[in-house]
């Protein structure tokens, strides 16, 4: 991934460590938002930074779902 940085909207800390081990062992560097919102907020300050965003369906104050309405 040539140190591309790659987005992460997860709630759960588990499931954020795994995305973490996931996009650094593939050369990447993650970065993790608790929720749809912070996800949108930093997506919005670093947009053309990002080159992939993986979005959890469910999380607390604003889900996938909304932040794909939102950003649409």
């Amino acid at each position: 991934m040539d140190n591309k940085k790659v987005l992460g909207a997860e709630d759960d800390p588990f499931a954020q460590k795994m995305f973490t081990n996931f996009v650094t062992a593939a050369g990447g560097v993650a970065d993790i938002a608790a929720d749809g919102q912070i996800c949108l907020d930093k997506f919005k300050g670093n947009s053309d930074g990002y080159k992939i965003i993986f979005m959890d369906l469910t999380m607390p104050n604003m889900d996938g779902f909304e932040m794909m309405i939102v950003e649409l």
